[in-house]
């Protein structure tokens, strides 16, 4: 699973268990509208971080480096694309004052 399909799939949920009201409460303070992402988020880790196994130490260990090793180059990606433009903001300033 790619770091995008992730968030895609914890995204979709969200949604279909949230509107906007119930966002805009919890931006607020009031965490109730949240009771209604426990369930769907636990089966989502159930049936898809953990492939449907037990809910051991283990299967939790194993399905955690499962996804890090699924999401690492994502993660990679995202730090060089980062650093480069971060490095932009400070290169071209100076570039731009010594022409």
């Amino acid at each position: 699973m790619s770091l995008l399909g992730l968030l895609a799939d914890v995204f979709h949920i969200v949604a279909t268990h949230m509107v906007f009201t119930d966002l805009t409460m919890v931006f607020f303070g009031v965490p109730t509208p949240l009771e209604r992402l426990r369930e769907p988020l636990q089966q989502f880790v159930y049936e898809t971080v953990l492939n449907g196994s037990p809910v051991t130490e283990a299967s939790i260990d194993g399905a955690v480096d499962r996804l890090m090793r699924d999401i690492q180059p994502d993660i990679d990606a995202i730090g060089v694309s980062t650093l480069i433009s971060s490095s932009r903001c400070y290169i071209f300033p100076l570039l731009g004052s010594s022409a």
